[in-house]
């Protein structure tokens, strides 16, 4: 079957959706995406593909989602049917002058003052090089060359000031800029104007590399010092009233050195002065999405983990409660506010949480302490017997009356970790907690409806792994009291092998076998 992808160039000049294609971007396994004009000359991004499947599963990729369509385009002289979604414009550098760049048998060679030694990587807008100064110290470099559109009406000047200020501030985090300027290459006659900066050279990977190529590695210690180092750079900007505004894994490298492995920011095309962000996410949402990965990455290990580690995972869980919550208001927008907020509640000795004044928690997700949970939730009330009874029950209040308190109170966990697990036992019930807002809408609030739609019976599946998850998690603290025998162990592990695709070896003995299978759930 003929697709787009087959010869993604021949569709160059045909109308769909209401648009007409102007010029092919790029493309990857499953799509093509192409810069095109509305008819009253907008410009936008269509991404085509040759499923609607494919389309929905992929809308989180579509920059500025807007909407999706299907249609039909001539491709090697036959009649193909496409699925389209449509997204805002977003300056690309052409492919055509990307390969020249990026070949070594083409790379600019009269750059003012610097040579190219090696190729690093390239993005959407420019690419970036290993260089040094010609006939000077051998003192590496990074140079980045970006596409002149990128900065049409208006100058490139403050973007490097910007970087200075920043660097000045803080040499750990920000690269300083070293030079930078105008410069065109010609290819096939043609003139391609762009613009080159020259920075620190910061040995190591970006984020995302760094989490593929040492994902069983990860420790307790990384995550601390990566939460702790990210929000003081945020604390950085924030003193120079900046915003990156572009906070993806792909602009965080990862420098590696004999004093370990610390976070430093880099591109800052974006960067703008502190405000509204146009962008689905703003920094702090940025960074909670990395803290969360670089957790769970933790979490999957099978591995036992230690006190420490279990502390660190609980404190980044009750950050990224407060980094993710919906209500703006609610929400801090200072990284110097939650820096303090994590030094001052989350001590690496224990963790405790204790309430100085009754706005301390702006809502019960941000209590991880379940003991002070605990403490804190009413233990009288009207309707508890409905809820401790075998029927369905929809518990409607305004918001901070105290609903979850009251349910994360009730739930085995709760009980067990405030030290009334006798009590928990004696119950006609397991109470199993599971939050709505974080493990499903702050998870999902980003997917188009449809997407949700058509993939039913993956948040199904989803939500059944929760409710798993959380048994397991009932019986490590039935275990850490020694009130499980090997046989409860092996039934569940059984149970989860004949009933799940989970795959699991479980070990002779069962030592550390929950721990261990609630981290294959997780993943």
């Amino acid at each position: 079957m003929v697709t787009v992808l087959d010869n993604p160039e021949c569709v160059v000049g045909q109308r769909i959706a209401g648009h007409t294609i102007v010029r092919w971007l790029g493309a990857d396994s499953c799509c093509a995406w192409y810069e095109a004009k509305e008819d009253a000359g907008t410009q936008r991004t269509l991404y085509l593909y040759q499923s609607a499947d494919t389309r929905d599963r992929n809308l989180l990729r579509v920059h500025n989602y807007r909407t999706s369509a299907d249609g039909t385009l001539q491709i090697d002289n036959q009649s193909v049917t496409v699925f389209v979604a449509i997204g805002d414009y977003r300056i690309t550098m052409s492919l055509a002058l990307k390969s020249h760049l990026t070949s070594p048998s083409t790379w600019p060679q009269d750059v003012p003052g610097f040579e190219i030694i090696d190729y690093l990587g390239s993005g959407f807008k420019g690419v970036t090089f290993k260089v040094r100064r010609r006939g000077g110290p051998r003192t590496a470099y990074a140079m980045k060359l970006t596409i002149a559109e990128e900065y049409a009406g208006s100058s490139y000047v403050p973007e490097a000031d910007r970087m200075a200020d920043l660097a000045q501030k803080d040499r750990d985090h920000f690269p300083q800029v070293h030079a930078y300027g105008d410069y065109t290459i010609a290819i096939n006659q043609a003139q391609h104007p762009l613009v080159y900066f020259v920075e620190d050279f910061i040995p190591g990977v970006t984020l995302d590399k760094y989490l593929a190529q040492h994902a069983t590695a990860i420790n307790a210690g990384f995550i601390e010092r990566f939460v702790r180092e990210m929000l003081a750079s945020l604390a950085v900007m924030e003193q120079c009233d900046l915003m990156h505004d572009d906070l993806h894994a792909g602009n965080i490298i990862i420098c590696e050195s004999l004093t370990g492995s610390r976070p430093c920011l880099i591109d800052f095309g974006s960067a703008k002065r502190r405000g509204n962000t146009k962008k689905p996410r703003e920094d702090i949402r940025n960074l909670a999405t990395h803290i969360a990965t670089i957790a769970n990455a933790l979490s999957l290990r099978r591995a036992a983990r230690s006190a420490y580690e279990d502390r660190i995972i609980t404190a980044c869980e009750s950050l990224l409660a407060v980094m993710s919550d919906d209500d703006p208001l609610r929400r801090p927008d200072s990284a110097k506010e939650l820096l303090k907020r994590f030094e001052d509640h989350y001590p690496q000795e224990s963790f405790t949480q204790q309430l100085t004044h009754p706005f301390d928690f702006g809502n019960a997700e941000e209590v991880m302490d379940n003991t002070l949970l605990h403490k804190l939730a009413a233990k009288s009330f009207p309707w508890r017997d409905k809820i401790e009874s075998s029927a369905n029950l929809l518990v409607i209040g305004p918001r901070g009356c105290g609903k979850t308190t009251v349910f994360r109170s009730m739930s085995f966990r709760c009980l067990a970790d405030a030290g009334h697990i006798t009590d928990a036992l004696a119950r006609s019930y397991i109470g199993l907690y599971i939050s709505c807002n974080k493990e499903f809408r702050q998870r999902f609030s980003a997917l188009d409806q449809s997407a949700l739609v058509t993939r039913h019976d993956d948040v199904r599946h989803y939500f059944n792994l929760l409710v798993l998850r959380e048994f397991c998690g009932a019986m490590i603290c039935c275990e850490k009291q020694g009130l499980l025998a090997a046989g409860d162990t092996k039934a569940l592990l059984n149970f989860v092998a004949e009933t799940t695709a989970i795959p699991w070896d479980a070990p002779e003995d069962y030592a550390g076998a929950l721990v261990g299978i609630e981290g294959e759930i997780t993943r």
